[in-house]
């Protein structure tokens, strides 16, 4: 999160984060965020692979 305020249903579980939270989406859990602040939201996603922990430790 960058910015304001975001509601994120992960599964079953309901939480809402500002600035500086990380939420981490399971592959094959259905999930759903919203901005729910005054502000607008703003937040940073990254995507990675399912095996970038295997290339990671390929690496050391």
């Amino acid at each position: 999160m960058l910015a304001g305020e975001i509601t994120f249903k992960i599964g079953d579980e309901v939480s809402v984060g500002g600035p500086g939270t990380c939420a981490f989406f399971p592959r094959n859990v259905p999930h759903a965020w919203k901005s729910t602040g005054s502000e607008t939201g703003r937040v940073l996603f990254l995507y990675t692979p399912a095996a970038a922990g295997g290339y990671v430790e390929a690496l050391s």
